[in-house]
């Protein structure tokens, strides 16, 4: 019998950002739906270690392709991190790197890196 992986199941951002993550073995997927743009659901897709040996500290990564919106163009986000659980308190602790669609061939007015913690309640 194989062990349910811990990421699995719905996680929220500080902002309210919305994810839904679904783990078979080491693949990741899922759905985003951001509070910063409040379209339909994003696919999202990566990898996580293997919950053996530790399932408590497990590396994660993923990204996701966000549509244009009203006054910005369309972008990826890449995101990494560890998933944690010490004394019952689960969290995602990430960085992500948001890569914009800008007429430039200087990466940094492209690209913004910010991080974020995601729990199991909507804030």
């Amino acid at each position: 019998m194989s062990e349910k992986n811990p990421l699995h199941g719905t996680w929220y951002s500080s902002v309210g950002s919305k994810l839904v993550l679904e783990i078979k073995s080491t693949a990741l997927e899922g759905k985003f739906e951001s509070t910063q743009d409040p379209g339909a659901p994003v696919p999202v897709f990566g990898a996580v270690a293997s919950i053996q040996p530790n399932p408590s500290f497990l590396p994660v990564s993923f990204s996701a392709s966000w549509p244009a919106g009203n006054g910005y163009g369309p972008s990826v986000t890449s995101y990494t991190g560890q998933y944690t659980k010490v004394d019952g308190h689960e969290q995602i602790e990430i960085i992500f790197l948001l890569a914009n669609q800008v007429e430039s061939t200087v990466l940094w007015k492209s690209v913004s890196i910010a991080s974020e913690i995601f729990t199991r309640k909507a804030p």
